[in-house]
């Protein structure tokens, strides 16, 4: 029976792993896929806190530079967070789009194509080593922003009260 238990427990979980990052736990709701989403180009997706923490990470001339829109980079970080890549991903993609002069749509499509980020950051020119560990300072700074982040309520124009 217990091992019934935990085995239900880790099949439910299974399905939740880059939504969990998106907000303070494991929010399962109506609009949860249940794995990665498709998103279609164009569309608004809701943005969460962590879409807003990550878009915080870099300024505006990183973001145009990568090929991101400055103009509301947090729906474009919902939409990676939403077709499934985790924070720490996208922020070892950006640094390497950053220092090599890509664009990070491209390197997220070499991603999702199965090449790893070794693969990426060598194809790149890039030492992974250390776009590693500069992504690990700027995720304790994404978390730092979050604690802030997930106490202000974001309002798209039909969520206004």
């Amino acid at each position: 029976m217990r091992r019934s238990l935990i085995l239900a427990a880790l099949l439910l979980g299974a399905g939740a792993s880059a939504r969990a990052q998106m907000e303070p736990g494991l929010g399962v709701g109506p609009n949860y896929p249940f794995g990665p989403a498709a998103v279609k180009p164009g569309t608004e997706v809701e943005l969460t806190p962590m879409a807003v923490a990550l878009s915080l990470a870099f300024d505006a001339t990183t973001w145009y530079a990568v090929g991101v829109s400055t103009e509301a980079p947090a729906q474009d970080m919902a939409k990676l967070l939403l077709k499934g890549c985790y924070r720490l991903e996208i922020l070892q993609l950006t640094l390497m789009a950053q220092r090599a002069g890509r664009k990070l749509p491209d390197l997220v499509e070499k991603r999702n194509q199965g090449d790893t980020l070794r693969k990426i950051a060598t194809d790149l020119s890039t030492d992974y080593d250390r776009v590693y560990e500069d992504s690990e300072v700027l995720a304790r700074a994404v978390d730092r922003s979050l604690e802030t982040v997930s106490r202000i309520r974001v309002f798209t124009d039909e969520k206004k009260p």
